[in-house]
């Protein structure tokens, strides 16, 4: 106890001696300040708690600190999801500011004008910042109606104009679970035609920092919807986003012996990539794949069509507008369930300096299934 004692008398000599001294020697008390870690309770902003701290300049501050953004996780399709923060700050936070779903809305001129034929060009204006903010307050909620994955983030700045981010991955669930339909069989020699609203499962997945504005999911439609930005200015360093999106079907196939199967996906594309920076190892991709998975086998998966831009060429963008009809054949085995699966998958790898945009989610700006054919021969 002693030792404690005289511990807290040397500590305070040294706060006395140093932490509160006329460093400028100018005659002016230094200024204490206090470190504020709050957090929210039921809807309440509350201070947890105080730490005092002492410097002869006031303006030389670190910036605030995003501890924490709290969600649900996952959200039921059509239900609201709550947000709340907790943070810890040495000066008074004067704004906060929610991004809960990444678009292009209201930036389609920019990002894929109408009109664009496919190939490259050249946005007109400015590049819209990738944080765009749809609600204010320390809490907030967003209803989420389409099925899929989804980034929330907080932006807070303080009153010395410093601005952080912070976010949280939100899943949302579609109300009943997936099921599958009536039994479709594919005979040897016979094809047959599934349409997209014969597929029965969806998938989504998101792998970004918390921080990004990213999206992916399935309209009412079941068309594809992929969106993700990112530039140095926002968030700096290096940086990976990827997202995907998968439409998928059980078949059952009804022979004796091995075939080959061949899959003939009918896809409509319509979106943009898009590219700043200089960097020659930097990709932004868009690739559909295509998958069978045997009931007691692996998943055989096949890329059917990808368009990729790197920073060879400096700034870029491409729009991507066309219809494809692609042939995959696999080996499989008669009188087995296979589950078949079309996916599409956008990848972002930028190094510091560098920015980039995936943009698939306006009303013309998607990928869509028309038709799979599916024929199994000798």
């Amino acid at each position: 106890m002693k030792k404690l004692i005289l511990f807290a008398v040397i500590l305070f000599a040294m706060f006395i001696a140093v932490g509160c001294s006329d460093e400028n020697g100018d005659g002016d008390p230094c200024t204490c300040d206090t470190l504020y870690i709050v957090d929210t309770l039921y809807d309440t902003l509350i201070v947890v708690d105080t730490i005092v701290i002492c410097d002869t300049n006031y303006t030389d501050l670190d910036p605030p600190f995003i501890k924490d953004v709290s969600g649900p996780g996952s959200v039921v399709e059509g239900n609201s999801a709550a947000f709340s923060c907790s943070i810890y700050t040495d000066a008074p936070i004067v704004s906060y500011r929610w991004d809960f779903l990444a678009t292009s809305d209201g930036f389609e001129d920019y990002f894929y004008p109408a009109g664009l034929a496919n190939g490259t060009f050249t946005p007109s204006g400015t590049a819209p910042s990738p944080f765009q903010h749809e609600a204010t307050g320390y809490t907030a909620s967003y209803t989420y109606d389409n099925r899929g994955r989804y980034t929330a983030i907080l932006e807070i700045e303080d009153e010395d104009g410093y601005i952080e981010y912070g976010g949280t991955r939100v899943a949302v669930d579609p109300s009943t679970p997936d099921t599958p339909g009536p039994d479709f069989i594919v005979r040897v020699g016979m094809p047959e035609s599934l349409y997209v609203e014969n597929f029965d499962y969806k998938r989504h997945a998101v792998i970004a920092d918390h921080r990004i504005p990213a999206s992916v999911y399935h309209d009412d439609s079941d068309d594809f919807k992929a969106f993700a930005h990112v530039s140095d200015e926002y968030l700096s360093g290096q940086r990976y986003i990827q997202t995907r999106a998968e439409l998928g079907r059980v078949v059952q196939l009804e022979a004796f012996g091995d075939y080959i199967c061949e899959l003939t996906w009918d896809i409509d594309i319509q979106g943009a990539l898009h590219y700043w920076g200089s960097n020659a190892d930097d990709v932004v991709m868009y690739s559909i794949y295509s998958t069978m998975k045997m009931d007691t086998g692996l998943p055989q998966t096949r890329c059917i069509y990808r368009k990729a831009l790197d920073g060879s060429s400096g700034d870029q963008a491409y729009f991507i507008n066309e219809n494809i009809s692609v042939t995959d054949s696999v080996l499989v085995w008669g009188m087995h369930e296979y589950e078949v699966w079309l996916g599409i998958e956008t990848v972002q790898l930028l190094s510091p300096g560098a920015g980039s945009a995936v943009s698939f989610d306006g009303d013309d700006g998607f990928t869509k299934l028309n038709k799979l054919l599916l024929y199994m021969d000798k």
